[in-house]
């Protein structure tokens, strides 16, 4: 089983795993605006956003993360991170800042500083 969708921290804003080509982001308020998020390589198995709301991970089929700006739909970052699939993400905000956890078929959960990636996502 895997995380097929995520909802924002605010709850405003609701992203799914469409099929193995695209993640929607629904506006759950307002104008239910959608975001489209083209995966095709990636194959999205798992979504999370980042607690600040600014950006979606997914893990997919491909092994890696990828990280979306959550309001333009553009993706930003690759990350090459397990050696299976990757099904579960989480993030969590800590007083040494804002981490997230991905959990892969290969057996290993790794710890992710998002403070440290977000802050070079947004130095770009």
């Amino acid at each position: 089983m895997a995380d097929a969708l995520a909802f924002s921290s605010d709850e405003k804003r609701l992203a799914v795993i469409e099929n193995e080509e695209a993640v929607v982001i629904h506006d759950l308020v307002g104008d239910d605006r959608a975001v489209r998020l083209t995966t095709a390589a990636h194959r999205p198995l798992s979504l999370v956003f980042s607690p600040n709301g600014r950006w979606v991970i997914s893990g997919g089929m491909d092994c890696t993360l990828r990280v979306w700006d959550a309001q333009s739909g553009a993706l930003r970052q690759t990350v090459r991170s397990h050696t299976d699939h990757i099904v579960r993400l989480r993030a969590v905000e800590l007083p040494e800042g804002t981490r997230m956890i991905s959990g892969s078929r290969d057996g290993t959960v790794k710890l992710w500083d998002l403070t440290f990636i977000e802050r070079r996502l947004e130095s770009q």
